[in-house]
């Protein structure tokens, strides 16, 4: 019963559905929000290999809070901004701008797939340009958490950059 659903939803929804407005300002992302909170959860109790969920309240309320935290990264349409995306390791202006628009908004695409923090570590540095220690001081993890989430996050990347390559995409 503790870990039920339907019981958490019925208990938990209204708090969540308050955190999230009051950090986001607009009562249809906070809804979008909790529902995403509860998807999410449903989702983590479907995993056999995963261990069960101890503090279910924390854990919705992390999960909020995660979901929350990348809304505000990408602004009210959801998605990193298309023109903002740009190779930033060390590639000139020149070519970052060569790319086109087709292949920045697949580049978009696939940051978007990422997971939250290494999504969140992504944007922060490649587009916003804040420093691996500024990173960690926002989002309140150490400087080597950010560097591994870059690493992870790059990897990835690359991986699904080659696989649509592979693919003909």
């Amino acid at each position: 019963m503790a870990n039920d659903p339907d019981h958490l939803f019925r208990l938990h929804r209204s708090r969540l559905k308050a955190e999230a407005n009051r950090r986001l300002r607009d009562a249809e992302a906070s809804a979008d929000a909790v529902q995403d909170t509860f998807v999410r959860y449903l989702s983590r109790l479907r995993d056999a290999e995963r261990a069960p969920v101890e503090n279910a309240p924390g854990f919705l309320r992390r999960i909020l809070s995660n979901l929350v935290s990348n809304r505000q990264l990408r602004g009210p349409r959801g998605q990193v901004p298309v023109d903002e995306v740009e190779l930033a390791d060390g590639a000139p202006d020149g070519e970052a701008a060569l790319l086109g628009a087709e292949a920045r908004a697949r580049l978009a695409r696939l940051i978007a797939e990422l997971p939250p923090r290494g999504r969140q570590v992504i944007y922060l540095h490649k587009f916003r340009g804040l420093s691996y220690a500024e990173i960690a001081q926002r989002l309140g993890i150490s400087e080597n958490t950010v560097m591994v989430h870059m690493s992870r996050s790059l990897a990835a990347l690359r991986r699904r950059l080659r696989e649509e390559s592979d693919d003909g995409r």
